[in-house]
């Protein structure tokens, strides 16, 4: 009798626990896998976008064989290309519809454009090394019209290397007054585990003279960058380059920069109006600062006439200035202007200054009845 109350209580129970949603056939339909919950929210997003919903089951599915490719070592202005191959492996047409990379040294582009079921493609990347050495790392990013993964990342990586790093890599000299010399010093140093030989070391700009030398710890070298006294008064700017002994490295380049002014400085080497509107007329401002006490301005000439200039007394600091107010009259021509500024001073250094003058008179607006 014992044995026949406890079977029944058993059947019973398990009649029960058979019978809970959680372990029926329709309670088993809503326990998604991982896959099934990405169909999912990939139906809910092309409904949220307002785009045909299309089946996961039947639509196109891209899957890489390795989507993150590392090239390894690469030397600087070397490139390096490799091919991330795909498979199309949904029940319909995989289209390649975008292939952007996360940079201008990156280039990248698929072999075809649409892919059926089954089918395979790849993606060609391109890397292109720059001129820092170190770890580089660039992404691409494929977009398709797969449902579930409507955008794949793939990376391609790296370590860049130099025979001849310089340090530093460009030079600026800053503002420098006309007659004066600066000196900047630049330490080559092998990049990679091997003789450094420096052959020789030359400026394209006249302004510039160079020297090197052996550094003391007999593996770089010390090159020295002299802006000469007569350098023209205006922007510096040319190259270094570098001759060494190095087959991957021949010659570097070291670019430089500078500013050389005179006995007058001018606030603005370009005076702009910009858009204005016809009979309004406008107001601009140079600052004229004369850097040696008996340097003074004599006259200043403005051209077109529908332009003015008027010179300002002198300040009272320990650099004198003086300003120059510059009137756009209210009767200037619909049209660009095209004008000119010439300032004389007693400097025999820059006796002449000029400044191009630009901007826009247009017709005023019809109003609103």
């Amino acid at each position: 009798m014992r044995k026949l109350i406890a079977l029944i209580v058993v059947v019973g129970f398990g009649i029960v626990f058979l019978q809970h949603p959680s372990f029926s056939h329709e309670g088993h339909t809503h326990i998604r896998t991982t896959e099934n919950t990405e169909k999912a929210n990939a139906v809910t997003e092309q409904k949220s976008a307002g785009e045909a919903v299309v089946n996961p089951d039947e639509a196109p599915s891209i899957v890489f064989e390795n989507p993150n490719y590392d090239f390894g070592t690469i030397y600087s202005g070397e490139k390096a290309e490799h091919l991330f191959k795909f498979e199309n492996r949904g029940k319909s047409d995989l289209i390649i519809k975008q292939v952007k990379t996360s940079c201008g040294c990156t280039a990248a582009a698929s072999t075809k454009e649409n892919v059926p079921p089954g089918g395979y493609g790849e993606i060609m990347a391109t890397f292109h090394a720059g001129r820092d050495p170190g770890k580089a790392k660039k992404e691409i990013t494929v977009t398709t019209n797969d449902p579930v993964t409507p955008k794949i990342k793939l990376s391609i990586a790296g370590n860049i290397i130099k025979d001849v790093i310089t340090n530093p890599q460009w030079i600026n000299f800053g503002t420098v007054t006309n007659g004066d010399t600066a000196t900047k010093t630049i330490e080559a140093s092998p990049g990679t585990d091997f003789n450094l030989e420096v052959t020789g070391v030359e400026s394209d700009n006249p302004s510039i003279i160079t020297s090197y030398k052996k550094h003391e710890n007999g593996k770089s070298y010390i090159i020295d960058a002299t802006l000469k006294g007569d350098a023209p008064i205006g922007k510096l700017k040319g190259n270094i380059t570098v001759a060494t002994n190095s087959t991957k490295q021949q010659k570097t380049l070291i670019p430089f920069s500078g500013n050389i002014t005179g006995d007058v400085l001018v606030s603005q080497s370009v005076l702009s109006y910009g858009v204005v509107t016809q009979g309004r007329g406008s107001v601009r401002k140079l600052i004229v600062t004369l850097r040696k006490k008996d340097i003074d301005i004599k006259n200043v000439e403005i051209t077109p006439e529908f332009l003015t200039a008027n010179l300002q007394p002198k300040g009272n600091s320990d650099l004198p200035y003086r300003e120059v107010e510059v009137k756009l009259n209210g009767d200037a021509p619909v049209g660009k202007i095209n004008g000119n500024i010439k300032i004389h001073t007693n400097s025999e250094l820059q006796p002449l200054i000029e400044i191009p003058v630009f901007g826009e008179v247009r017709e005023p607006k019809p109003t609103k009845s």
